[in-house]
């Protein structure tokens, strides 16, 4: 892919439009700027033009403060195909294809066929190895299993065995299920064999069938008649008991109420007033208390009566089900041996043959998908690991070569090597022993991690073609002399039409590079916005 132009609107901190022409822009180029003056926003905005999103990042937190939607427009060329891709946050996308707009029902198809169909770089490539923020990139000198898988799939071209190794897997998973599905159909052929066989052995049951079933509805009547008298008999009780706690509620009301005044006149004297309170009461008012405890009483023995009456019923109830389910259990037990009596008669040895030829070619579909079970998991053995492997040890002595190549050139006392499982190991010149990776130090693994990138883009320069490259805070935690040797390197690596940028706060002399772009912010109305000034010093 190389990219020719970029346009940015109210993207982060650059406020209203900004168009950068990479065209205009070859060579070894810094970026300049004090913190939050915009100097990684361009990268951002590049990933965002093409892919949407930008890793750890909410697209909402793209506008720039203050405004509503932001756009970027990315003219590209990919694939041989002129593209123009316009996008912003309110989910609007519309993109040209050889100046003819791409045809699609919805955005995420859209995206999925940009990158299928017209994208010859990934976004983990474009990530990784293109627009580089070092201080939060994740080592390639220490990645996980699944990073390493991620990664050759992604930046090696990998995808596609992982592709065709999941369809295998899949595909042995589905004869797989398969094969228990008719393992279960065999299993179902032999019970039925074995129940006609077994019926020729049931004893002989003396019944009539017709009286045995009309015995069970019979039951189940008498069951069910049984449980309406029931609910008839104990509603009117359970009617009542709710009746006489309405009833037990409101007395324990007023006798709470009587309760208060009584308390009031033995006070003697009103605690507002103060005045005397007329005692001649008192003795009627706790009389008519004591009417009142007695009915609560009372009912509240009536209650507990009818409760305890309630409770036997229940017992007697559960009694007489009982009776009625056992009764049942045995009529149907009666039945069912009734039933295959009156089907032995009717046995018939031709079905039992049909039976076990079903189970013969049962048997042939079994063989034949554990023939396909295995040849699907022989299939995935080669694709995940002997074709894999393959490639790998295909390149990997290339790509240590180039490692080793750098580490020269930048006077590294560093052997880096990959093994055929793409895991890195760090030794010293003249010991024998792997480096812990994480004895070293910040600026010492930067180094390490540069060199592997640099030779991993000469391994797959031709599937990275990328015109522009992010360099993030590389020089950090580096010393004067190797930020001079990296520079020196990288300028070396340099392609004819193609841009490294490189984005630091360290000095480094304008001697080393061909240009640079100067990010300021502007304070006004109390926002920063940020302002760029592009200067070649090769003209």
């Amino acid at each position: 892919m190389i990219l020719k132009k970029i346009k940015v609107h109210n993207f982060k901190s650059i406020y209203g439009d900004f168009e950068m022409n990479f065209d205009d822009i070859k060579g070894f180029w810094k970026i300049e700027g004090s913190v939050g003056s915009g100097k990684t926003t361009i990268g951002e905005a590049i990933i965002y033009g093409l892919f949407g999103t930008v890793k750890g990042k909410n697209n909402r937190d793209l506008i720039s403060w203050g405004e509503k939607n932001c756009k970027v427009s990315i003219e590209c060329i990919s694939k041989g195909h002129e593209l123009v891709i316009n996008r912003n946050i309110r989910g609007d996308l519309d993109v040209l294809v050889d100046g003819e707009p791409l045809v699609f029902t919805n955005k995420r198809d859209a995206q999925s066929q940009l990158e299928e169909e017209y994208y010859d770089i990934s976004k983990m490539t474009l990530e990784l190895l293109c627009i580089i923020s070092f201080n939060n990139f994740k080592s390639l000198s220490n990645m996980t299993p699944a990073d390493t898988r991620a990664f050759l799939d992604q930046v090696f071209g990998f995808s596609i065995l992982t592709e065709y190794s999941d369809i295998c897997k899949n595909k042995r998973k589905d004869v797989s299920s398969s094969i228990i599905e008719t393992q279960y159909r065999k299993e179902s052929v032999l019970n039925q064999i074995k129940k006609i066989q077994s019926i020729a052995n049931i004893e002989k049951i003396d019944g009539d069938l017709s009286v045995v079933k009309s015995q069970i509805k019979e039951n189940e009547t008498k069951k069910e008649n049984y449980k309406r008298e029931y609910n008839n008999s104990i509603n009117k009780t359970k009617e009542e008991v709710r009746s006489k706690q309405d009833e037990l509620a409101q007395i324990k009301v007023l006798g709470a109420n009587k309760a208060k005044e009584i308390k009031f006149i033995e006070q003697g004297t009103c605690p507002t007033c103060g005045a005397d309170i007329d005692q001649s009461q008192l003795e009627i008012k706790k009389q008519e208390r004591e009417v009142f405890l007695k009915q609560y009483k009372e009912i509240e023995k009536q209650i507990q009566e009818n409760q305890l009456w309630l409770l036997g019923e229940l017992d007697k109830y559960n009694r007489e089900i009982k009776k009625y389910n056992d009764k049942h259990s045995e009529l149907i037990a009666l039945k069912t041996k009734l039933e295959e009596q009156e089907r032995r008669a009717s046995i018939n040895t031709k079905e039992i043959d049909v039976l076990n030829e079903d189970a013969k070619q049962i048997d042939n579909e079994i063989n034949k998908l554990h023939i396909d079970e295995e040849e699907w998991s022989q299939l995935y053995e080669i694709l995940s690991t002997s074709i894999r492997q393959n490639i790998l040890s295909s390149f990997i002595p290339l790509l240590n070569s180039s490692i080793q190549e750098y580490t020269r050139q930048l006077n590294l006392p560093y052997i880096i090597e990959f093994d055929n499982q793409f895991k890195c190991s760090i030794k010293l010149f003249g010991i024998d022993r792997n480096i812990n990776i994480s004895s070293l130090s910040t600026g010492q693994l930067k180094t390490i991690d540069m060199c592997i990138i640099l030779g991993v883009l000469k391994v797959i320069f031709s599937g990275v073609n990328f015109n522009i490259m992010f360099l993030d805070e590389l020089f950090s935690n580096m010393d004067i002399e190797l930020r001079s040797k990296v520079c020196n390197v990288l300028k070396s690596e340099l392609k004819e039409n193609q841009t490294i940028f490189i984005i630091s706060h360290q000095e480094i002399s304008d001697a080393n590079f061909d240009g640079s772009i100067s990010a300021k912010l502007n304070y006004l109305n109390g926002v920063e916005k940020s302002k760029y000034e592009i200067k070649s010093y090769t003209l």
